[in-house]
């Protein structure tokens, strides 16, 4: 959407009056329209888009102040009144209305031709009046002298004031330039690929835009160049003229030489990011790979945790297996040998008692007989106590190695958690390669599409610069041959004028000399 600034800054004035008057002021009044157009449109156009829109804003403000710079300096005070011109602000001034004897004389100009010149003393401009046709007067010629000179004193100022734009628009070059490096410093941040695409991007759609601005500013300073030109083919400086043109579209070409240089540099960094993103490619791939044989890994300690649980659980039953019988054992063992002692007790007491009542005599051998059993069964019962705390150690073995077995499982469950870990990481890392890559590829195709635009525009801008010079040259051509007739004809002047003074000096030798004497009266 267009802003209220810009619709402040469009060209009002009268195309209508403008053809009416001479050819010249016409063409220059064109001239600065199509420019101030231009740049308006290059501003409507890129308003979205472009951050600087304020510097656009002042440098269409320098486009219409060159414009007032040049009316005020070229016509007078009372046709000033009928050009608009723009103010500061970027409304027009105020234009009142001419009487019917200044139009009266603007018509007269249109028709007889419009000379322009300025005094040298005073400063300030005046507009005056010529006929088609010379005179021979020699008041006429003095007149002629001295209009030519004051219009080659325009001509130059009017010129020293395009070469102080055309410097204007080298120091914007400049800082172009000067900002190129902090461009390219931005291009990598650290040994990895982590490319700021967007604000390189952005940059350079800021540098593509301030350069169709430069270049429109050149185009318009050409025209004026041009406009210029056409003016100076009526003086003697001229080819000194044309001379400072020519610097100055030397050093415009250099400036667009620079540029050029500059868009290679780029086009190498193009390239660059080219090779980066193949090795990032390449790097990809291979994480790829590793990711595979991560997963592959992976699977194979899910199949080795698998089977070692299935072992475990083998072992488990077994071992289970093993203490239950163990136990039972030791029970059915520990309840016969305290049903043998009741029993061996028992048949002891009725073998006293019964026994007692018989003898003493077979007392003693029975009892001596019986305690070698109690012994034999105390040695018995102490085997049996050592098999029962083998047990209770093999026992105590078999937990110790249930216990070793469940901190295997925990040490593999662990590590299967970290390989999880590591799994969901890797591939998270991968969605992020997945993710930059598509983003690279997409900027990759931005700058070969920004690249191919450039090499356009700096196609255009050299058939352009070609075409510039061969006009240069022609014109060159056309004011030299200007210059040579007219020195031809200062020269046949001389001559004439040196016939009539010797016509001139014989004549009044010869009415000297046929003049009677005066007669002394006596």
């Amino acid at each position: 959407m267009e802003s209220p600034e810009l619709k402040k800054l469009k060209p009002f004035w009268d195309e209508a009056g403008i053809q009416n008057r001479s050819k010249w002021l016409s063409n220059s009044l064109e001239d600065m329209n199509r420019s101030v157009e231009q740049m308006l449109k290059t501003i409507k156009e890129n308003s979205d888009s472009f951050p600087k829109s304020a510097d656009m804003d002042s440098q269409v403000e320098e486009f219409s102040r060159l414009y007032q710079s040049l009316v005020e300096n070229v016509l007078s005070p009372e046709l000033q009144l009928q050009v608009p011109v723009y103010s500061d602000c970027g409304s027009p001034q105020g234009t009142p209305e001419l009487s019917s004897d200044q139009k009266q004389g603007f018509n007269l100009s249109s028709n007889r031709g419009l000379d322009i010149s300025f005094d040298s003393g005073g400063g300030s401009s005046s507009l005056s009046l010529k006929d088609g046709t010379e005179s021979s007067s020699s008041s006429s010629s003095s007149d002629s002298e001295s209009e030519s000179f004051n219009s080659s004193v325009d001509n130059n100022y009017v010129v020293s004031r395009a070469e102080r734009d055309g410097q204007g628009l080298k120091k914007k070059l400049l800082a172009i330039e000067s900002e190129l490096p902090n461009i390219k410093g931005g291009f990598w941040v650290g040994e990895e690929v982590k490319v700021n695409y967007d604000e390189l991007h952005d940059k350079i759609a800021k540098m593509e835009e301030e350069l169709k601005v430069s270049n429109a500013k050149l185009q318009s300073s050409e025209n004026e160049v041009t406009r210029l030109k056409s003016e100076v083919e009526k003086n003697e400086t001229a080819i000194l003229l044309s001379e400072g043109l020519q610097a100055q579209l030397e050093s415009a070409e250099k400036d667009k030489q620079v540029m050029e240089a500059e868009l290679q540099v780029k086009k190498k960094q193009i390239e660059q990011l080219e090779t980066r993103i193949l090795l990032s490619d390449s790097k990809i791939e291979r994480l790829i790979k590793e990711l595979e044989i991560s997963k592959e890994m992976l699977n194979s300690s899910n199949d080795k945790i698998t089977r070692l649980t299935h072992e475990l659980e083998i072992t488990k039953s077994d071992h289970h297996k093993q203490i239950k019988e163990l136990e039972t054992a030791f029970q059915v063992s520990q309840e016969r040998f305290h049903a043998e002692k009741e029993q061996l007790e028992t048949d002891i007491l009725r073998q006293v008692e019964a026994e007692k009542a018989e003898t003493k005599a077979l007392h003693y051998s029975q009892l001596s007989m019986y305690q070698g059993e109690i012994s034999q069964l105390k040695e018995e019962l102490s085997v049996r106590s050592e098999n029962l705390a083998d047990l209770n150690r093999n026992h105590d073995e078999l937990k110790l190695k249930y216990d070793m077995v469940m901190a295997e499982k925990d040490e593999a469950s662990a590590v299967v958690l970290s390989l999880l870990a590591d799994k969901e990481s890797r591939e998270s890392h991968v969605h992020e390669l997945e993710g930059q890559l598509k983003h690279l590829q997409v900027e990759k195709t931005r700058l070969i599409e920004g690249s191919e635009r450039q090499n356009k525009e700096i196609d255009d801008l050299k058939l352009r610069l070609a075409e510039l010079e061969e006009e240069v040259k022609m014109q060159k051509s056309m004011i030299e041959d200007g210059a040579e007739g007219k020195r031809e004809a200062i020269r046949q002047l001389c001559f004439s004028l040196e016939h009539y003074r010797n016509g001139y000096q014989e004549l009044r030798e010869a009415f000297i000399a046929h003049k009677p004497r005066p007669v002394l009266s006596t």
